[in-house]
């Protein structure tokens, strides 16, 4: 007896050609998974490529080259005449006159002013009065002195009378000498009415006027009648650090160049220095003189005094925008191996503009990259783009 149901379709039949296309899904799934995986290969290895190309700095490179066997020192200076005077009244009056006014030149013993002091010739007069009665005086002292000494043997006169005589002859002397000392006294004091110049000079300030009362001496109440200028040779005092001070000694030459001049350079030398360090400013005070003999230099202008010194030191000197000015102080960035960069300290001496000095930390055939980026650090991979001079 048969089991079968009437209705039961009986198992399916898949058609070859269906089977067929099946079968080649798995290949199909499998070729595309390979593409897919390629692309994102050849895209990962671009992208590494790209970046390890972005990741290397090109830099320019140079290297340190000798310094100069001599430094400049320039420094900041003003003018001075050599010599100067702030002339007073020595006598005490009225200005009669005033011969010569600011910016004339003079010669010792010119007459500047001529002061009136009736004061003062009256009691010349008078003590010329008392000078001719003291020679009077001693005249009749001497007569009598010698009227009693030829008396001397006789009873006329006593000892004690012609004592007294001899006495009386030598204080009449020394009044006499006296008198003659205040004259001497009153005869300066009025060749002091007559101003006259000290030295040869410029007159750079004239501060009184016909009719003006003048007070002698240059305390209170007194006024500088002229101020004269010598400027036959001109001086200034400059400042000179401690570091280059005992390369500093008289005779050295030196250059200077004045504002007033219009920057044409004068030469000058070394005339002394004190030898002692300032302990405020760690200077050394040093005096330069200049010939000044055609008038061209003028007391208080403006100058740059510039001493050319030996280099005690063997150093070497870079491009100055090769040095970082960091938190761990000046720095360069150093090309090691052709491939990286190390930072490395050192220690600047003077700055030339577009060059400056180094004096430690570096050697000469170090190679340097001439204008490093404020974000290099230790070990960046750099690509040199110049070679380096």
């Amino acid at each position: 007896m048969s089991n079968a149901k009437p209705n039961d379709p009986g198992p399916t039949v898949i058609p070859p050609k269906v089977f067929r296309w099946l079968l080649l899904i798995p290949a199909i799934l499998s070729l595309a998974a390979f593409v897919v995986a390629s692309t994102r290969t050849r895209e990962a290895h671009a992208l590494a490529s790209e970046t390890n190309a972005l990741s290397v700095q090109p830099v320019a490179v140079v290297r340190p080259v000798d310094g100069s066997p001599t430094t400049t020192l320039t420094i900041p200076a003003t003018l001075q005449a050599f010599r100067e005077a702030a002339i007073f009244a020595r006598s005490s009056g009225y200005l009669e006159r005033w011969t010569y006014d600011v910016g004339a030149h003079v010669h010792k013993g010119q007459q500047l002013a001529l002061i009136g002091s009736p004061e003062l010739d009256q009691q010349f007069r008078q003590t010329q009065a008392l000078l001719a009665q003291a020679r009077s005086n001693l005249d009749l002292a001497r007569l009598t002195a010698q009227r009693y000494s030829g008396l001397r043997n006789t009873e006329a006169v006593s000892l004690q009378e012609i004592d007294q005589a001899n006495n009386s002859m030598k204080a009449q002397e020394a009044a006499v000498v006296a008198a003659e000392a205040d004259m001497k006294r009153l005869e300066a004091l009025r060749s002091f009415e007559a101003v006259v110049a000290p030295f040869d000079g410029i007159i750079t300030r004239r501060n009184t006027d016909v009719g003006d009362l003048v007070n002698a001496g240059g305390g209170q109440g007194a006024i500088e009648l002229f101020h004269l200028s010598g400027v036959e040779t001109m001086r200034t005092f400059i400042h000179v650090p401690e570091a280059v001070a005992n390369q500093v000694r008289p005779g050295l030459p030196v250059s200077m160049h004045v504002l007033a001049s219009s920057g044409v350079p004068f030469t000058g030398h070394v005339v002394r220095a004190t030898h002692a360090i300032e302990s405020s400013s760690h200077t050394m005070l040093v005096e330069v003189d200049l010939p000044n003999a055609n008038g061209t230099l003028m007391p208080g202008a403006y100058a740059q005094v510039t001493l050319t010194l030996p280099n005690p030191l063997s150093t070497l000197t870079i491009p100055t925008e090769s040095v970082l000015y960091q938190s761990a102080g000046p720095q360069v960035a150093m090309v090691r191996d052709g491939a990286y960069l190390r930072l490395q300290s050192v220690t600047l001496g003077q700055d030339f503009g577009s060059s400056i000095e180094v004096l430690h930390g570096i050697s000469k055939d170090d190679v340097i990259v001439s204008s490093p980026p404020d974000y290099v650090v230790d070990g960046m991979h750099v690509a040199i783009v110049t070679a380096p001079r």
